[in-house]
């Protein structure tokens, strides 16, 4: 998974492996997960985010995706 640079945002994730991200809580970004599980939850602090899911397709077990940020924004 790969995303933006880390500030404080909202993020909202869903169907499909879709995180939408956002500073002001009015303007939405998609960001690529890179699968296309159903994704339950994403937190993040500034310079990791997580997201949790189901299994992707018919397999067993769940889907978890880390991205972190070096940058210093």
């Amino acid at each position: 998974m790969s995303v933006a640079p880390l500030r404080p945002a909202r993020r909202i994730a869903g169907a499909g492996g879709l995180i939408f991200t956002s500073l002001d809580g009015l303007s939405w970004t998609t960001q690529d997960s890179g699968t296309q599980a159903v994704l339950y939850g994403v937190a993040g602090n500034s310079s990791t985010i997580v997201a949790a899911g189901a299994a992707e397709g018919t397999q067993p077990g769940c889907t978890v995706l880390v991205s972190t940020c070096s940058e210093s924004q």
